[in-house]
């Protein structure tokens, strides 16, 4: 179990190296990452407040089981967002580095 949720700490946090990465290949502008990346930090954190209040709400209402299904829901709908992701042609041809 500790195995388990240490594998996913580690994979969550890939996910900001990745996105970090994504903005340095896209930005016309070196100085619009930055706060590109400040607005996402942003908004992660608003939702993960968000998601930690619907949890406690429907665990209340209506039982554990339904916190992980929303987890499950929220998972897939990332998966399918990350689906749509694409590098624009420029970005693709310039060299590594």
């Amino acid at each position: 179990m500790v195995c388990g949720c240490f594998l996913l700490d580690q994979m969550i946090f890939s996910v900001g190296m990745a996105r970090a990465t994504y903005m340095k290949k896209i930005a016309k502008q070196p100085d619009h990452i930055q706060p590109a990346l400040t607005a996402a930090v942003t908004i992660d954190h608003v939702f993960s407040i968000l998601a930690a209040l619907a949890g406690g709400l429907i665990w209340n209402a209506f039982g554990f089981q339904y916190v992980f299904l929303f987890g499950v829901g929220l998972a897939v709908l990332n998966f399918l967002a990350a689906l749509q992701v694409r590098l624009p042609a420029k970005a693709a041809r310039r060299p590594a580095g």
